[in-house]
């Protein structure tokens, strides 16, 4: 209009994954002149998962020698709906992990301190968030 361009707030809505994603946009104008533009849009994940540890006893563990303990969790992320987990000790606990500990192969020289559970969730973006649990026998 008097040879001004007018803009009517167009407002492209998209959804980007993680990594470098290209983008381009084409405007045409009534006359048929048409504008392009392209840009390169990195999408990066900086935030770890949240995840929640709890170790239960289980029926039958004897008190201060052998101890059985029944691990579960939960975890979460933002952009990663199925993050690793993984036990600090190497013992595979996807879905829950049933373990049986000699209490006596652990004392160290400082005396009976308890058991330590942990476990680390790691997303796609290698993003990690470690929850521990001490359990006194």
């Amino acid at each position: 209009m008097n040879g001004v361009d007018r803009y009517f707030g167009a407002s492209p809505n998209v959804t980007l994954a993680l990594g470098s994603n290209s983008l381009e946009l084409s405007l045409e104008k009534i006359g048929g002149e048409i504008y392009q533009d392209s840009v390169s849009i990195a999408v990066i994940h900086s935030i770890a998962p949240e995840v929640s540890l709890s170790v239960e006893p289980l029926p039958g563990s004897k008190k201060n020698t052998t101890g059985r303990y029944y691990l579960d969790y939960e975890v979460s992320d933002a952009c990663d709906p199925s993050p690793i987990i993984s036990a600090v000790t190497g013992v595979d606990v996807s879905g829950g992990a049933k373990l049986s500990i000699n209490k006596n192969g652990v004392r160290s020289e400082y005396g009976d301190q308890g058991i330590t559970f942990s476990v680390i969730a790691t997303d796609e973006s290698q993003n990690m968030t470690q929850a521990s649990q001490v359990v006194n026998q």
